[in-house]
């Protein structure tokens, strides 16, 4: 893995035909990512958000592709010092095998040395996902309240910052 190991990432479950390799998204991939997004949503995007946020200069996308097939997706904005992580979902068949931690490597990778944080906001019930990112090295810093409106639900403002994750990677 790269420089940044957000996850102890263990690539023997990775045969050499089942290789996961990462690319820019596009149009080509929006079904599979719409699927991929109903299966991991209470409150699925509608293509049109995805559409609306990867014609913004700011946002971007990255999917996750094993056997030609798209595994996993993250949408992301650039901000002036962090990355906002907007969206990110892996396929149930392959959850748990290394494709979350695979994509946010790619993110750090394509841009950690031109920012300080990855920030992301979590539902308060997604605890798959809260647990997900603690254990690749994000850490809760504030609840913003009643931030998920249609469900009356907050918000938890997680961070995995650059330079403390690369000065404790140097420590240990």
């Amino acid at each position: 893995m790269n420089h940044y190991d957000l996850l102890s990432f263990d690539s023997s479950y990775v045969q050499e035909d089942d290789e996961l390799i990462c690319r820019w998204a596009d149009e080509r991939d929006y079904e599979d990512v719409l699927n991929i997004e109903a299966e991991a949503f209470e409150f699925p995007w509608s293509r049109r958000e995805f559409e609306f946020l990867l014609n913004l200069d700011r946002c971007g996308a990255i999917v996750a592709l094993r056997g030609g097939r798209v595994v996993g997706y993250l949408v992301y904005e650039l901000r002036k010092t962090s990355i906002r992580l907007l969206n990110c979902a892996v396929a149930k068949s392959e959850r748990r095998s290394g494709v979350g931690a695979f994509l946010l490597e790619e993110l750090a990778d394509r841009f950690g040395t031109l920012h300080d944080e990855i920030i992301c906001l979590v539902r308060e019930r997604n605890v798959a996902a809260q647990l997900f990112l603690r254990r690749v090295g994000f850490r809760a810093q504030w609840i913003k309240r009643g931030y998920y409106a249609e469900a009356e639900e907050d918000a938890y403002r997680m961070s995995w910052r650059f330079k403390e994750n690369l000065e404790m990677r140097k420590a240990s």
